[in-house]
């Protein structure tokens, strides 16, 4: 199975797509979204037949199963099928980090491409997958990542690049569950650092 690990703010929408959206008895949940960038992630989809996995701060506020529904009234063809978890709120990965590091986790310090390799260590059945966001905080992840710019959103080039990266992240699998179990390369170079 295919993933695309979604952020919506700057990859769906950008700084001009209006953001004054409230929600109506049609719409409870809107969403500000750009309709040529939605445009452009469902050709993704289309030409790949990825499956969304929501990692947006947007899951913070809304369920995935809401967001999924959402975002499909908003114009996606896409299958939502989850969402990355949300760490610093998560007592078994808090008390797995204090453990493999000795001391508490600061939020500070917390990267969204963790939460990701923790999402992609739970789901074996992933085969390829990349990350569309407009933030770079993906810590060992960083080479699948399609970084949008937030003046643009999701352009051409992006769905280029995020086809390229779908073909070639069969070694993204291991590196991805070896950083959320803390056995990987960057794990072992901060453990040596502390």
């Amino acid at each position: 199975m295919r993933v695309v690990f979604l952020d919506i703010d700057g990859v769906l929408n950008h700084c001009d797509t209006r953001h004054d959206v409230s929600p109506t008895t049609t719409e409870p949940l809107p969403i500000p979204i750009e309709p040529k960038c939605m445009a452009r992630l469902n050709r993704l989809i289309a030409e790949t037949g990825a499956k969304i996995v929501i990692s947006s701060s947007w899951r913070l506020f809304a369920r995935w199963q809401d967001l999924g529904p959402a975002l499909v009234r908003h114009g996606l063809v896409a299958e939502v099928i989850g969402e990355t978890p949300d760490l610093p709120n998560n007592v078994a990965w808090l008390a797995n980090w204090q453990a493999r590091k000795g001391k508490p986790f600061e939020f500070d310090r917390l990267e969204r491409g963790w939460e990701i390799a923790e999402w992609l260590a739970a789901h074996p059945e992933v085969t390829a997958f990349v990350i569309l966001d407009d933030v770079s905080d993906m810590d060992a992840l960083i080479p699948w990542l399609v970084l949008t710019h937030p003046n643009d959103g999701l352009d051409d080039l992006d769905v280029e690049r995020a086809k390229y990266l779908l073909e070639l992240s069969a070694m993204g699998i291991e590196r991805a569950i070896e950083t959320a179990l803390g056995i990987g390369p960057q794990a072992q170079e901060e453990t040596n650092n502390v």
